[in-house]
């Protein structure tokens, strides 16, 4: 009874909170109050006839959602800017929220076109938009924080779960300019191309820091050979305060960039961040990658003080770095400031000459704790010295000043990773390094996961880099695979609003009727982000009436793949042999599926996609179609008896009509059950069945 009360107190306290409308082709009374009368433009309101955003009336908790049409809608005006100067603070409760529309007839892609300025509105969440462009000059792609130069006022912004895409002309993608800004589950993409303009993925400037960038993935393609312009993945500078004892820590964690292509000119640094002012930095569980082979590359920099009166400090732990380079120098981690602790790190060089190998910055060094680093050169160590900006070391020599005394060097050629060069986290898991790092649990409990939500023991070694191996079952077999859910699906990627909301139970959800699945899978869902929801995964006799040969619940990741609940990719099925077997996914609200045939599977699957094409599962239009040439589970399976029926919504829908959680009813599972579960899925796939045997 008292989870019920506090379910429904919750509801209502959701409900009580405003919501807003912006349709580019509402052509009513623009007062934001309905889709009749939606705001036309994410622009402010005093701008283009009083026809965009009217920051004045909004308050803190409100959700203003942005229609993408039957489709697709493209806005062109969509720079959220102070009306008359005007600073609207939402600090004092929840962040107004930006999103895409979920209802029906406005629940298409939404996608809007830079330039964008989002400044001088302190604690907004803009989440879920596609932002690309196609330019090939101009400046501004996003700008987020404050407008005011000197003003340090938390921004307390946040973008995430958006897709940035273009050239990001002089300020980047993503130009930050506060504190205590977020920028978390994001793709950030530079388009191929050979423009010589400045062009950065994500830079900063000003503010107190205090901001957070964690679970993105930045993909750089410029192979512009020409250019002295700068060509950084991160970019921050000029931040902190310079009041002495004030200090403020930026996290950058758990993010894949990678630098792709094999030439480009001009380039600064994978991670680029100097003139800084009382500052703490922690990074880590960083996969930090350079394929360039043609120029001087760092990876992790930090550059010079603001003045000799403050202070800045790194702590840079358990990142995984492959870097290449012209040969000449190649600069993993360098760090001209106070202090520096640098542990854990998995650095693989592969230049092609056996010149100097920059490591760690002897400049200032008030703190240096440097150890239990792993390094791989091309061609091994021989005669490569280590430091910068003071005396050369040969390895023997660095390690009897005291540094990386339980270090270990190796040839990069013996390095092998699971699939290097992938876009993917879990494509750099590698023996190097396994077992020889330090426990920094008790100093760092952030790292208690690694980058891919594995645990981390409490108790003994860590591994070196970004990610803790899990161990791969001795006998038995891991299925690869890929599906989407029609409920949580858009623009590609599915919705993670029942992690987010703390909604998503630890143990798996299947233990009864009609699965009656006995197992005792768990997770933390505050360890992965990116997860949407458990499933269930059977393997089937290939003959018949296929009967199951094994059952696992499972993790589904925000793009479809399958993980186990440790977060490594694929379900393991121990002791199971090697062979082929038929496929089935469950979901608790959804219509089951499986594989069209049988698939070969071993310690070392391939990955079997249901999402590209409709004959990849059994049946005749066993799934609906999400998008051109995406696939996916029909939703509204409520007691998950294999029908879309009256019975999903009398006894589940009705029953729990009003509530919030973990809800079968919650056919988009944006953990509320309402009207437009039934309007949006029940009325539109009523009727639809299982095709699963």
């Amino acid at each position: 009874m008292k989870a019920i009360i506090i379910s429904i107190l919750i509801f209502f306290t959701v409900q009580a909170q405003n919501v807003w409308y912006v349709d580019r082709d509402a052509t009513g009374a623009n007062t934001g109050r309905n889709w009749t009368d939606a705001w036309n433009y994410l622009d402010s309101s005093s701008w283009y006839g009083n026809k965009g955003i009217n920051w004045a009336i909004l308050q803190p908790g409100d959700t203003v959602y942005i229609s993408g049409g039957d489709d697709s809608t493209y806005y062109t005006k969509c720079s959220v800017r102070g009306e008359d100067n005007i600073r609207h603070t939402f600090a004092s409760g929840n962040p107004v929220v930006i999103t895409p529309a979920y209802h029906l007839g406005h629940n298409g892609h939404v996608y809007l076109k830079p330039p964008i300025t989002w400044v001088n509105k302190s604690n907004i969440k803009f989440t879920g938009f596609n932002i690309f462009e196609t330019r090939t000059n101009g400046t501004g792609f996003v700008r987020i924080g404050n407008a005011d130069a000197g003003v340090y006022v938390d921004s307390m912004q946040t973008i995430e779960n958006c897709h940035l895409k273009g050239k990001g002309f002089a300020d980047g993608l993503i130009y930050m300019n506060g504190t205590k800004i977020t920028i978390r589950n994001c793709i950030l993409e530079n388009e191929q191309n050979s423009l010589t303009d400045d062009q950065d993925l994500l830079t900063g400037s000003g503010g107190r820091g205090g901001n957070i960038i964690d679970g993105n993935l930045l993909i750089y393609r410029n192979d512009n050979e020409v250019t002295l312009a700068h060509r950084d993945c991160f970019q921050i500078g000029s931040q902190g305060d310079a009041t002495p004892g004030t200090y403020a820590i930026n996290t950058i964690s758990n993010n894949v960039v990678i630098n792709q292509g094999a030439v480009g000119t001009s380039w600064n640094g994978m991670m680029y961040f100097q003139n800084q002012k009382n500052l703490k930095w922690l990074v880590y569980n960083n996969i930090i990658v350079d394929e360039k082979n043609n120029t001087t590359m760092a990876g992790i920099w930090f550059g010079q003080l603001n003045s000799a009166s403050t202070i800045q400090s790194a702590v840079v732990v358990n990142n995984t770095l492959i870097l290449k380079g012209d040969g000449v120098q190649v600069t993993p981690i360098t760090a001209n400031i106070d202090t520096l602790i640098a542990k854990n790190n998995l650095i693989v060089v592969d230049t092609t000459s056996d010149k100097i190998y920059n490591l760690m910055s002897d400049a200032l060094g008030l703190v240096k704790d440097i150890d239990y680093n792993f390094y791989a050169k091309y061609g091994g160590f021989g005669n490569t010295v280590f430091a910068y900006n003071g005396p050369t070391r040969t390895w023997t020599q660095w390690r009897g000043d005291g540094y990386d005394t339980h270090g270990d060097i190796a040839n990069s050629i013996n390095v092998t990773f699971t699939n290097k060069y992938d876009t993917l986290a879990s494509g750099y898991y590698t023996e190097f390094g396994r077992g020889g790092g330090i426990n920094l649990l008790s100093e760092y409990p952030e790292l208690a996961y690694d980058i891919l939500g594995n645990p981390r023991p409490t108790t003994g070694a860590w591994d070196a880099g970004a990610l803790q191996y899990q161990g791969v079952p001795q006998n038995g077999v891991n299925l690869k695979g890929k599906i989407y859910i029609q409920g949580p699906f858009s623009s590609n990627i599915m919705s993670t609003s029942l992690n987010q909301g703390g909604f998503l139970p630890n143990s798996q959800p299947y233990n009864s009727p009609p699965w009656n699945y006995s197992g005792n899978e768990n997770f933390n869902p505050g360890s992965n982000p990116s997860v949407v929801d458990w499933v269930l995964v059977e393997l089937r006799s290939t003959s018949y009436p296929f009967p199951v040969v094994a059952t696992r619940a499972a993790l589904l990741k925000n793009n479809g793949l399958l993980l186990e609940p440790n977060g490594i990719e694929g379900v393991f099925f121990n002791n199971v042999d090697p062979g082929s077997y038929y496929i089935v996914i469950y979901h608790r609200n959804h219509l089951a599926i499986m594989s069209s045939g049988p698939v070969q599977l071993s310690s070392n699957s391939t990955l079997y996609d249901f999402t590209t094409s409709m004959n990849k599962a059994f049946g005749q239009n066993p799934m609906v179609e999400l998008a051109a040439g995406k696939y996916g589970m029909f939703a509204s399976d409520g007691n998950g008896d294999g029908i879309i029926d009256s019975l999903d919504y009398s006894y589940i829908y009705l029953p729990q009509r009003g509530t919030m959680g973990y809800r079968q009813g919650d056919f988009n599972m944006d953990s509320g059950v309402s009207v437009y579960d039934v309007n949006q899925f029940y009325n539109i796939n009523e009727g639809k069945e299982s095709q699963v045997p």
